[in-house]
This record gives structure tokens, C-alpha cells and sequence, in this order.
């Protein structure tokens, strides 16, 4: 899967995905980022797609740590 490279402080906007691809895709950018010592931050328009998203991405990516902040 071809990752795309992120930039500190700058945006990163993606296409609507299907299904539980997008969980998967944003899994692997912060498995990548963990090994580089780098975090990421991921804002939702909609408080449930947040939460749909915190439970996939811990199911692709257990390693992964996320926090769900209230909006």
C-alpha cells in the first residue's frame, strides 16, 4: 500500500472511502508514524465516525494508542 508522506503541521485530506478501508489506511499511516516516533491527530466531521474509526483502527492496528477527545 503506497502511504503518503506527512508533513508537520500541514493537512492531509483524503477521498470518502468504503467501508472499514479508511480505518485500515489511517492504521497503517500511524503504525508508520509510531516507528518514527511521530504521532498523528485525526478530525472527523461527525462525532460517530470518530468512534467508528477509534474501534477499527485499534482492530487493524492494536498497537496503535487512541484517544477519542469529546467534540
Amino acid at each position: 500500500m503506497q502511504l503518503p508522506s506527512l508533513v508537520k503541521g500541514k493537512r492531509f485530506i483524503t477521498k470518502k472511502t468504503h467501508g472499514s478501508s479508511d480505518a485500515l489506511y489511517i492504521a497503517q499511516l500511524a503504525l508508520r508514524e509510531k516507528a518514527r516516533g511521530q504521532r498523528i491527530a485525526l478530525v472527523t466531521e461527525f462525532a460517530l465516525d470518530a468512534q467508528r474509526l477509534l474501534e477499527e483502527i485499534v482492530f487493524f492496528a492494536p498497537d496503535v494508542h487512541c484517544v477519542l477527545f469529546p467534540d
